[in-house]
């Protein structure tokens, strides 16, 4: 019989994504393709980066569970705070600003994102 499954945000091991001067994206992933699952589901924390005109290769669903970020699309800025949640889909452009701190769960469709990932336009440190 399927086990449930405990995940502790405290206990998350992160490996970096993205570093940029003082900027930083850190991605610690719980459930991947590697564990047998279609789609891959992490935490991710950012602090204090701008990743510009990023395109996704994939789909992402975020939940943010603390500090919060803006996401500018079209010229729109979208703020995002915990307990507030994005679904960025597939081809979206977008361009993510976290001025302080961010940690948000992530879900991916598919999973293999790391394959799908392409190179954003800009990533700088934000202060």
């Amino acid at each position: 019989m399927p086990k449930v499954q405990i995940f502790e945000t405290a206990d998350a091991e992160y490996t970096d994504l993205r570093v940029e001067g003082g900027g930083s994206q850190r991605v610690c992933e719980w459930i991947t393709p590697a564990t047998g699952h279609h789609n891959s589901i992490g935490v991710a924390e950012l602090r204090n980066i701008r990743i510009a005109d990023y395109r996704f290769g994939f789909s992402d669903f975020l939940i943010v569970i603390g500090g919060s970020v803006t996401i500018l699309q079209d010229g729109i800025a979208h703020r995002l705070e915990t307990g507030q949640a994005i679904l960025i889909p597939e081809g979206a452009i977008v361009t993510m600003d976290v001025r302080d701190w961010l940690r948000w769960v992530y879900i991916t469709d598919p999973g293999n994102w790391r394959e799908l990932m392409e190179t954003p336009a800009r990533v700088e440190t934000l202060y």
